[in-house]
């Protein structure tokens, strides 16, 4: 014989304030793990722009090898199609040794749709500086998220008015482990420069990072992150210029 179940058994509904105080508890939750999801995300975004200056002194070293020491150039004339293609470009030159495009591949110069962009291979971008990309760039598609400093070859011109005149011999910069080779710039530019002796503004990424720091390759191949405000900003004297916080953090030219 089939028994009637009980009234106050039969069902149990969910009540408004157990709905309530269970999306606190969530709310709670969610508000104390965006922190640590926000910070493990910056450090990955930091960690993929020191593997990208990592291969890049890869590829500094090849070339090296390959060419009696001598590093390639950092070409900083005007923009356009016959730049993104320059033979002897640190950014045409090196990309190959690492498996990765030439620049003058993936950018054009023209604002057409990209084919194979920069972003299918993760050498040519930061992702920190994917923000700032957009923002100085009229086709929001080229990008230079790594730049050559453009008086490693001592000779105090910022910036060339034209390509240097040759290509400088590594064994010639007389400080490696202190003299930086490639860094990430603020604006779109294969070139970089910190603010020099004459006092116009350099182009570093001083805040590229949440912590306010910027990552080096130096001309010894290792890289470093540093406090991005110091390293930007060099002494006034002459020769040699040092970062202002850092003597053993030169630029050039060299005494």
């Amino acid at each position: 014989m089939h028994r009637p179940v009980p009234r106050r058994a039969a069902r149990r509904g969910v009540t408004l304030v157990e709905v309530l105080v269970a999306l606190a508890i969530v709310s709670v939750l969610v508000s104390l793990a965006l922190p640590a999801v926000r910070g493990a995300r910056d450090q990955s975004r930091a960690l993929h722009c020191v593997a990208g200056l990592r291969q890049w002194g890869v590829a500094f070293l090849s070339y090296a090898l390959e060419y009696d020491g001598h590093l390639p150039r950092v070409v900083a004339g005007a923009p356009g199609p016959a730049r993104n293609r320059a033979a002897g470009a640190w950014y045409n030159e090196l990309p190959p040794y690492v498996g990765a495009p030439r620049y003058g591949r993936i950018y054009d110069g023209s604002d057409e749709p990209e084919h194979g962009g920069y972003r299918e291979s993760w050498i040519w971008y930061c992702p920190s500086l994917i923000a700032v990309d957009r923002k100085h760039s009229a086709s929001r598609r080229n990008a230079f998220h790594y730049a050559m400093n453009n008086v490693v070859d001592g000779s105090g011109s910022f910036p060339y008015p034209g390509d240097p005149p040759a290509h400088v011999r590594a064994d010639t910069i007389p400080r490696a482990m202190s003299t930086p080779l490639l860094t990430e710039p603020q604006v779109n530019v294969p070139y970089a420069q910190p603010n020099n002796p004459a006092g116009s503004g350099g182009n570093l990424a001083r805040d590229r990072h949440p912590d306010a720091t910027i990552n080096l390759l130096f001309a010894d191949g290792q890289v470093r992150r540093l406090r991005g405000p110091g390293v930007a900003d060099v002494t006034t004297v002459a020769s040699p210029w040092y970062a202002r916080h850092d003597p053993t953090l030169i630029w050039g030219p060299f005494e």
